[in-house]
């Protein structure tokens, strides 16, 4: 037998050794193995095995190595094929010139490129423009052919009519009619089928320049060599970051020792935690707060983000010894969606109507 050269996933040579039942085979991938076929169905191979399988109608079942063999090939018409997979079940795909697209698990098509075999997302995009491309092509040659039966059958119809006007003695004026009516009736209807036919193309144009646009920089890109991030990387990212209350002025570290400058107002944000903010409230503000979580006091380490129940980005606004008991009180619920209550000097609750520094003195 003539030597084979074989392009799929890889490159690779088969010949027949003495018979058809002895094969040797040299691959890019596999490298070199032999393979003995005493009878149909049973094989031996020095690099998969002992294997024995049965086909029929399509569906093969055999045990290769110890493991089950299962799956199936059925063509359904011209282009598509019907597959069935021991783990991924059945699955459709669209022969072509191009390789095969599967409809149903579009990242496990292929397609040949100058060449050069390309399988997955790649041969995935490389398919949906052959594709796009091919319904162009067949949109035209359907609209030439309607175009061309319309003729034909035009011509068909004056010719019967014709006869007919002519055994009825009334050909010419029959003809002369029939030609004026069909030249009107072919007019509109070249005209409709050639506003169609644009109308047509242009959107096919424009949905292909569309795709050319969003996908080719994509697929032909080289893939980075990074690392995906492992799941502790990811949830770390996804945390928002613990934020230390704003002091208005300078800037102060809570590790530091305390300086001379007086605070007077506070810059309240989604990322601090309950604790934060009481302790912002009693250094700068000198009053004591609750923070409630629902109807129960708020864990410690929670923050406003946490806690809230409305959708924000990050939020701030600023709290200062003359912002209002209830005017306070009313913008945590409204912003964060939080409950709060202050407490004056005693632990009291504070009066609604008076302000941060006179709640201060009372």
């Amino acid at each position: 037998m003539n030597d084979s050269i074989v392009t799929r996933k890889r490159i690779e040579l088969n010949q027949a050794m003495v018979s058809k039942r002895l094969r040797l085979r040299l691959s890019r991938t596999g490298g070199l193995s032999a393979g003995w076929h005493p009878f149909r169905g049973v094989t031996f191979n020095t690099q998969h095995g002992f294997r024995v399988s049965k086909t029929r109608k399509g569906l093969t079942l055999g045990v290769q190595s110890g493991r089950l063999v299962f799956r199936g090939r059925w063509n359904l018409g011209k282009f598509f094929r019907l597959n069935l997979s021991k783990t991924m079940g059945f699955s459709l795909s669209w022969k072509n010139e191009l390789g095969a697209l599967n409809l149903t698990r579009p990242q496990y098509s292929s397609a040949k490129l100058f060449g050069i075999q390309v399988r997955g997302k790649r041969a995935h995009s490389l398919q949906m423009y052959y594709l796009l491309f091919r319904l162009i092509v067949w949109a035209c040659q359907a609209t030439v052919l309607l175009i061309i039966w319309m003729f034909i059958i035009t011509i068909r119809i004056q010719q019967a009519l014709a006869i007919i006007a002519f055994f009825s003695g009334q050909a010419f004026h029959l003809l002369v009619d029939w030609f004026v009516y069909l030249g009107r009736v072919a007019g509109v209807i070249i005209s409709a089928l050639i506003e169609y036919v644009w109308l047509e193309l242009r959107v096919l144009l424009f949905v292909a320049w569309q795709f050319l646009k969003l996908g080719i920089v994509k697929m032909f890109s080289t893939p980075s060599n990074k690392p995906a991030p492992s799941a502790d990387i990811g949830k770390s990212a996804l945390k928002r970051p613990s934020q230390k209350p704003k002091v208005a002025g300078t800037t102060t570290n809570p590790d530091t020792k305390t300086t001379n400058s007086k605070k007077s107002s506070i810059d309240v944000t989604s990322g601090m935690s309950a604790s934060q903010l009481q302790t912002a409230f009693k250094e700068t503000l000198r009053l004591d707060i609750r923070v409630y979580h629902g109807r129960r006091i708020a864990k410690s380490n929670m923050t406003l983000g946490a806690l809230s129940n409305n959708n924000f980005q990050d939020t701030t606004f600023k709290v200062s010894g003359r912002s209002k008991v209830k005017s306070v009180e009313d913008s945590f619920k409204k912003v964060f969606g939080v409950t709060i209550q202050i407490l004056d000097v005693n632990g009291n609750l504070a009066g609604n109507n008076l302000s941060i520094a006179k709640s201060r003195k009372s």
